[in-house]
């Protein structure tokens, strides 16, 4: 068949076959000047689909058209005849979106995108999801195929001949649906005929397309059961088993390994989450999409970029770049920024870094402390009190007198000679210069400073023996030089990547081979969404131990997916003139540069650091020689002080 007509007579030439399904075939054409698309059924549609396909055209408006692939006009392939297809806007450049949530499949397709575009594609999905129910409508059918992504993040729906769609006049249901989509309430219905599809029920399906671009392809009820047995995805929806919410062990279900946690973003997204998967979006109702647009704006606007990776946006609560750890833990999620060429400019930056590292440097000498040469100091004692001398004056004029009338009567009366013996010992001993209390303070004086002296010294020598500045230095000196063998770390990853070409050639070749796009023998589409949840997407993803860590998958499924693995490599034919590719060479490139750049910010950071330390040791010395002459100064006084009142008169 090659012409259609419209209902009013105006033939149509199909042109160029766009894609084929199993309900008919999509051509190229042209209706009323207009490049559009056009869906010819394979077989006779019933009344009611007639009547759906007519009703949509005529309750299409503009936002509508430019949304989705809304049906414009229905078509005929004879006149007068039944409904057989329908026109509908034609949109090229654009890719179904689980090529850009899949880690390898974004690399083939989206090889530029980066956390910011995730999130802006789910935000422009969100703002799809409400256009429909602001219209009145529910898409029903929820799925990975009938969304697609342009590579400017702008969002399209298909296969809108399947929504549920409400006019004035009449309800026409959506009869169709795929499990991992399906919310609980309706999982395990044999059909969903006389189902009516809601707002609701959508919304659960945007929350799991949502939560698969923030969580890199993971399905958010695939992950580690903890009960016996299998637990296909579709009972683990109906059972509510939520494998990342706080209470999953309660639910017995785990996260995946190395599975992002609800934590990475920013509060808030983890009860939205929760209300959509959990009974509560059941009883109370999911977050709408209009809710989602808010949250992931909020998002967008918080991201921050990471210095090292240009390509690495991540949520602005978070102190270091979550995607930097992924790749240190060997699950890259982004493909690096390429370098502007084959090789990198060392040179460009080390004009700056020479002139910092002279800085560094020349701040690095700092004069050693002497060991401490005590002076020699010419003190004066202080007297002894004024008021202590002026007392033992009067007491030897007294004691004179009364020795000189004692030795008088000894003469006139010789029996009282012992007398003048008593008074002149008594008198002898009481006007001894010293005084006992002035003595002892000035003893412990002495000894009070020489403990001050000591503990003086004591730290002098500590600051004396630290070598911060000298550590400080050598830390930088370290990063210096990891700065300087980077052109020999360069030549030895240009020269490994040379040796591993045909390994790596293999590894690329396998890598577009996607297991969603194959069949496999008892790998159906439950199955790959489960595979895709672990990281499992392309021929280069199948290993025994991946897919042994997978619950449900035993030995043999995992002898089918590696019996399929080997059936792709045994179509591999290396290429005669192995060379590096340009993305390999930009690839070690972009990682060297982004050693270079963290190293460089480590040089700067450390240059402020080292500044610091060096000024705060140099107070510190300053300080312990200030402290140890002013001791040294006080005991000296203090000895001379005891000295002049110990010195004979």
């Amino acid at each position: 068949m090659s012409v259609a007509f419209d209902e009013l007579g105006n033939q149509l030439q199909l042109g160029k076959k766009l894609g084929e399904g199993g309900e008919g075939a999509v051509f190229d054409t042209t209706h009323k000047g207009e490049s559009v698309a056009a869906k010819i059924y394979s077989h006779a549609l019933p009344p009611e689909r007639q009547a759906k396909l007519r009703a949509m055209a005529q309750v299409g408006d503009t936002y509508l058209k430019q949304i989705a692939a809304w049906p414009i006009s229905v078509l005929l392939t004879k006149r007068p005849g039944p409904v057989a297809g329908f026109t509908m806007p034609k949109f090229s450049g654009y890719h179904a979106v689980h090529e850009l949530y899949g880690v390898g499949s974004r690399r083939q397709t989206f090889p530029k995108a980066d956390f910011a575009f995730l999130v802006g594609t789910a935000r422009n999905i969100a703002a799809a999801f409400d256009a429909i129910h602001a219209h009145g409508h529910a898409i029903g059918d929820v799925n990975e195929n009938n969304i697609i992504v342009s590579h400017q993040g702008t969002v399209k729906l298909l296969d809108c001949d399947s929504f549920h769609v409400n006019t004035s006049a009449a309800s026409f249901p959506c009869t169709v649906g795929v499990p991992h989509y399906t919310p609980p309430e309706l999982q395990g219905l044999g059909s969903f005929h006389g189902v009516t599809r809601t707002a609701n029920h959508d919304n659960f399906g945007l929350a799991v397309l949502v939560f698969q671009l923030l969580f890199m392809a993971r399905h958010p009820f695939s992950g580690i059961p903890k009960t016996t047995g299998d637990l296909p995805l579709e009972r683990s929806i109906k059972e509510f088993r939520f494998a990342y919410g706080a209470d999953r062990l309660a639910r017995l279900i785990d996260m995946p390994p190395k599975a992002l946690s609800l934590d990475y973003l920013p509060a808030g997204f983890g009860d939205l989450f929760w209300r959509a998967f959990t009974e509560t979006g059941v009883k109370h109702g999911r977050p709408k999409a209009k809710e989602w647009v808010a949250a992931l704006d909020g998002l967008l606007r918080s991201l921050r970029s990471c210095s090292a990776e240009p390509r690495h946006k991540f949520p602005g609560q978070l102190h270091t770049c979550i995607w930097c750890e992924r790749d240190k833990q060997g699950t890259p999620y982004f493909t690096p920024a390429s370098a502007t060429g084959p090789t990198i400019n060392f040179q460009a930056a080390s004009a700056n870094i020479a002139a910092l590292w002279s800085q560094i440097q020349a701040l690095s000498a700092v004069p050693q402390m002497p060991a401490f040469a005590a002076p020699s100091l010419a003190l004066s004692g202080r007297p002894a009190p004024a008021s202590n001398g002026l007392s033992v004056t009067k007491m030897r004029l007294m004691y004179a007198g009364i020795c000189f009338v004692a030795f008088l009567l000894s003469i006139s009366e010789p029996k009282l000679w012992w007398l003048w013996l008593t008074v002149g010992g008594f008198a002898t001993h009481a006007v001894k210069a010293e005084s006992p209390v002035e003595l002892n303070t000035r003893k412990s004086a002495v000894a009070a400073a020489q403990r001050g002296y000591d503990a003086a010294l004591s730290e002098y020598d500590r600051v004396r023996g630290e070598h911060p500045v000298t550590d400080a230095f050598r830390n930088l000196g370290q990063i210096k030089a990891q700065l300087d063998d980077l052109p020999q770390v360069l030549a030895l990853e240009m020269k490994q990547l040379q040796a591993t070409l045909v390994a790596r050639q293999m590894h690329d070749f396998l890598d577009r081979h996607f297991i969603h796009d194959s069949k496999i023998s008892g790998v159906g589409a439950q199955r790959k969404q489960t595979l895709a949840s672990f990281g499992v997407e392309t021929a280069a993803d199948i290993t025994s131990s991946a897919i042994g860590a997978i619950p449900g998958f035993g030995e043999g499924l995992t002898n089918n997916l590696l019996a399929w693995k080997r059936s792709i490599e045994r179509k591999f034919v290396p290429s005669a003139n192995i060379t590096p590719s340009p993305q390999d060479v930009n690839s070690v490139n972009a990682r060297v540069a982004s050693m270079r750049a963290k190293l460089e910010q480590q040089l700067r950071d450390g240059a402020t650091y080292f500044q610091t330390v060096r000024n705060e040791f140099l107070l510190r010395q300053n300080n312990a020689k200030g402290a140890l002459e002013a001791a040294h100064h006080h005991l000296a006084q203090a000895q001379a002080d005891l000295a002049a009142m110990q010195r004979k008169p």
